[in-house]
């Protein structure tokens, strides 16, 4: 069929994503040791400007005693050992930051991989229209979601951790001078390093969850809802079925992706007040619907939101039918939007 991918084209698909995933796997290992070359530096920096600085304190409270180009000295090596220091740990963000972004492109590279066993013998690989147009769609989807993810790391930890070193130094000078201000500013650091803890293991979840490979599908659906309505105050009514049974790892990872962007786009672009999930894996088809009380996708509108959320609708739709399942979305009148979808699941 003209519509359909050939097999050599899918075969070279599939050979192209395998050689990205080695070489990215290679780059990783690489940047993670010169991170641990390079935080080692950094320590070893760190010391070396404490014992500058402990040596100017002492020069301060005598200097009367210290020639004039002693003096000159010690504060010329006390600059640059704050320099250096301060260079180097700017390089360690910077190649913490690469690493974080290619260890979720090598973790995207994988479960593409193992969707591989999936799709090839099942030759259900058939988008809709042109062939290049939905793989550039494909592309232009995932290309958006690293950006996001980019941002968020360089607007939340990235950020709170250059504040962590401000914070941390400027208790080290407060020791000294005012002890009781030096306990109240550790105290505010602790917390900042609570709060942006709690808010790393909210990403790492939000990336992958781990209970979803430890507890199965549902658990991890209902903690996550359960989080959602918490932090936003979106009312949602989770209503799984069955027993729970364990399904194929990639039919789990596309449910619970479905779940995640109908609930997110129920809760940010159709500002719902009201959800309702409905799951159920223990038939011979995994069945999801979501339905939320916010305004209606608009297919055909050529608002950038709008269009936006047809995209990621119709991006949805063909990874649920890259799996032989199929996808439907109705409209209320003028607000609400039900989702359903269903996956053939091995009994």
């Amino acid at each position: 069929m003209p519509a359909d991918l050939e097999p050599n084209q899918l075969q070279s698909f599939w050979q192209d994503t395998e050689t990205e995933y080695e070489r990215v796997r290679t780059e990783i290992e690489e940047i993670a040791m010169l991170v641990r070359q390079s935080a080692a530096e950094v320590e070893r920096l760190a010391q070396r400007n404490a014992q500058v600085t402990t040596r100017l304190r002492q020069m301060e409270s005598a200097i009367e005693t210290y020639p004039r180009d002693a003096i000159q000295q010690l504060y010329l090596a006390a600059q640059e050992a704050e320099v250096r220091l301060t260079v180097m740990r700017g390089q360690v963000e910077q190649l913490q930051a690469k690493q974080e972004k290619l260890q979720r492109y090598g973790d995207f590279l994988q479960r593409a991989l193992e969707l591989r066993d999936v799709v090839q013998p099942q030759q259900q690989v058939r988008p809709r229209g042109n062939d290049s147009e939905a793989i550039a769609r494909i592309i232009e989807a995932q290309e958006e979601e690293r950006r996001r993810l980019a941002q968020q790391m360089h607007d939340g930890p990235t950020q709170s951790v250059t504040n962590f070193i401000l914070q941390a130094e400027i208790c080290e000078r407060l020791f000294d001078t005012s002890p009781e201000t030096a306990r109240i500013e550790l105290s505010n650091l602790q917390t900042a390093a609570h709060n942006t803890f709690q808010r790393i293991r909210g990403f790492i979840a939000e990336l992958r969850p781990m209970m979803l490979d430890d507890l199965g599908l549902i658990a991890t659906a209902r903690r996550y809802l359960q989080d959602v309505e918490e932090k936003s105050g979106l009312a949602i009514a989770f209503t799984p079925s069955g027993t729970g049974r364990r399904l194929a790892s990639h039919v789990e990872v596309t449910l619970f992706r479905a779940i995640q962007q109908l609930v997110a786009r129920a809760r940010d672009e159709a500002r719902a007040s009201r959800v309702q999930v409905a799951l159920d894996v223990e038939s011979e088809v995994a069945t999801l619907s979501v339905q939320d009380d916010g305004e209606p996708v608009d297919f055909h509108s050529i608002e950038p939101a709008q269009k936006r959320q047809a995209d990621r609708l119709e991006m949805l739709m063909q990874r649920v039918e890259m799996l032989g399942g199929r996808l439907d979305i109705s409209v209320a009148g003028e607000t609400g939007t039900l989702v359903r979808l269903q996956i053939p699941v091995e009994p």
